[in-house]
């Protein structure tokens, strides 16, 4: 009847159980060769009606069907016509043409890599090579390269300035950065009037050549060759005889109207039209879009004037209501 009850196996486990318990309280540890059986787990039982053959043919099939799925998945995506780039955007442009750039990144992208994975996919496009090839065949301050899903390339520029326009009151020249000329554009066809006569039976032959009042015009002039800065020397020798190759400004003075043609055209309402150098050394006056001329002082370093220049316009002149500004010195301001 009470065996009925009990069970003495049960009542050992939970003894042992018990004495554990204390043991780990007194710090007692089980001895480092000690093993304990968990008869609750076995190794897992082969099924003695299965075949070893099927199982194995079967485990083949299955990762052929997933190499298979992926080798679709890949054509895919790097053969259907729908993740060809068809598209090239190219934004920023001002002298360069958008059509020059679209064929040179076309010439890029038209190629086999490995010879056989397509150059021009949304996947395998390369964008580090468009953005070096583009960077060393172009005048580039600036590019970035990204693309859009699915067909789409977009390509954001910022030329670098590498032209000046250099009108004198008989020529219009292209000058490089050194103040070099690059290329003779046009020549102007001066007036002459005849001299005065020697004597009343004879006149001279010779002619004298009339100084023109030089008049630029500085939206035919990038209309006909190109957004460059332009500036004008209206003292520049007449008649004087220069090739390519021949200096005509300093390094120095190019810097100087490249810096100042960046700095006023971040201002849309007083943009830079030209500079004219005048007959005073280092003296320059700023034409803007607007009729506005700013008086300059080329030893002055032009993020100060532009300082100036913006300070004065939001504090002191409401609605650019100035002919001429006067930045010539430092601290002394003077308009009208």
């Amino acid at each position: 009847m009470l065996s009925g009850l009990l069970n003495r196996y049960r009542l050992k486990r939970k003894i042992g159980r018990g004495v554990n318990r204390l043991n780990y309280v007194l710090g007692k540890r089980p001895s480092p060769g000690q093993i304990y059986h968990d008869y609750d787990w076995h190794d897992r039982k082969r099924n003695p009606f299965q075949n070893p053959s099927v199982a194995g043919a079967r485990t083949k099939i299955m990762i052929l069907l997933c190499f298979g799925l992926l080798l679709v998945t890949l054509s895919l995506l790097f053969y259907h016509p729908f993740f060809s780039i068809k598209k090239i955007e190219i934004v920023g442009t001002q002298r360069l043409e958008t059509g020059d750039l679209q064929q040179t990144v076309e010439g890029i992208i038209n190629y086999q890599r490995f010879f056989i994975l397509p150059g021009r996919n949304y996947f395998l496009i390369n964008l580090n090579d468009i953005r070096d090839v583009l960077k060393n065949k172009y005048a580039l301050e600036s590019i970035i390269v990204h693309k859009k899903f699915p067909d789409t390339i977009e390509i954001l520029i910022q030329e670098k300035i590498s032209t000046v326009i250099f009108v004198s009151p008989q020529y219009w020249y292209y000058l490089d950065t050194n103040g070099r000329v690059l290329e003779i554009l046009s020549q102007f066809e001066l007036p002459t009037i005849p001299a005065t006569p020697t004597t009343t039976t004879e006149v001279s032959s010779t002619e004298k050549i009339v100084l023109p009042e030089p008049t630029i015009n500085p939206e035919i002039i990038m209309r006909e060759f190109g957004d460059y800065p332009i500036v004008a020397k209206p003292s520049f020798p007449i008649k004087t005889e220069v090739q390519k190759g021949d200096d005509i400004l300093t390094t120095e003075e190019i810097g100087e109207v490249i810096k100042y043609y960046k700095l006023f055209n971040t201002n849309p309402k007083m943009s830079f039209a030209y500079l004219e150098l005048t007959t005073v050394p280092q003296e320059g006056i700023i034409h803007t879009w607007g009729g506005k001329k700013v008086l300059i002082r080329l030893n002055r370093q032009p993020e100060d004037i532009f300082q100036e220049f913006n300070y004065i316009l939001q504090n002191k002149i409401k609605n650019n209501s100035f002919t001429y500004l006067d930045l010539r010195f430092a601290g002394r301001i003077y308009w009208q």
